[in-house]
Order: C-alpha cells, then structure tokens, then sequence
C-alpha cells in the first residue's frame, strides 16, 4: 500500500491517492467526530438473483420478493460505519463510495454523480468534511477534501490504522 503526495485540484479541493485499498480498510481514515457518513449506491449482494423480504411501494408489507439488483444509500455514524467495515468487504463488487459531513446531509444529495465545480459547491454547501472513493477493492482509492488539514488527518487516521495492523 502506498500514499501519494496530496494535491489541490483545479476545483480547489484537496485530494491523495491511496493504493491497494479494501472498503474495510478505507474506513478507517473516517474521523470519528465528524457525526454524519453517508454511503451512496451500496450493493449489499454480488451479482446474480437473491430473494430479499422488500416492499414493493413504502410503506407497504414487505414480503420475499427475488431481485437481481438492489442498491441503496446508508446514512451511519462512524463508528457504525467502522462496526460493519469486514462486512463492507463481503459487499457488492468491493467497492464504496462514502462521504463525511458536519451537518445532516439532505436526502436528495448525491455527490457520485457530480465532479468539477459542481462537486466543489456541494461538498462545501453542505459541510462535507471528507469523500473516500474506491472503484473496486485491491485498487486505488482517492479521498478528497475541501480542507488540506482535514485531508492530512484522514491519511493520518489510515496510517496509524496499517501500522497497528502490520504490527498484529
């Protein structure tokens, strides 16, 4: 695993590459008081047909339904997201798309979606302290921030958590 040198991009957020990432791994760079973590687009099952016990409309029954695809937003605290990090691992393709915000985030943001300046106003509108972005698992991930100081903490949180592991 290696870090790179953290860098301002053009839309003025800070952002650092971290190679050979696993979602449970990643987490960890997460700053414990910063209350808020949502995680876009989460894909509880690899792919293939699974029977789920889902409502078809809120707030119906739910009932055993089989899906092919099933992909939601978490709203957690750190430390749940921490809690579930080996579970994250089990998830999906190995993927995640997090981020971290100082304010309840509104329900209709998604910021996966949107990159340049778009992304920029977003992240600072709504206090968004830290993004952590990881294409597939074993690959490199980018965490971005709209403060180098903030950014350092999360590569320093991560640090510290894989040196406690290479020590284990």
């Amino acid at each position: 695993m290696s870090i790179e040198e953290p860098r301002e991009m053009a839309n003025g957020l800070w952002s650092v590459g971290v190679h050979g990432m696993h979602p449970s791994t990643l987490v960890r760079a997460l700053d414990l008081e910063v209350p808020f973590v949502v995680i876009e687009g989460h894909l509880p099952f690899r792919s293939g047909w699974h029977d789920v016990d889902i409502p078809l409309a809120a707030p119906d029954v739910a009932g055993v339904r089989r899906v092919r695809g099933l992909r939601y937003d978490l709203l957690m605290s750190p430390a749940e997201v921490l809690d579930a990090a080996d579970e994250l691992d089990r998830a999906g393709q190995g993927w995640l798309f997090a981020w971290q915000a100082i304010r309840m985030p509104p329900p209709d943001l998604l910021l996966d979606g949107k990159s340049g300046r778009a992304r920029s106003a977003a992240v600072r509108g709504c206090g968004v302290t830290l993004i952590l972005d990881l294409p597939h698992a074993d690959e490199s991930a980018v965490l971005t921030s709209p403060d180098r100081t903030r950014l350092l903490g999360a590569v320093g949180r991560l640090e510290r958590h894989l040196a406690t592991q290479r020590l284990a």
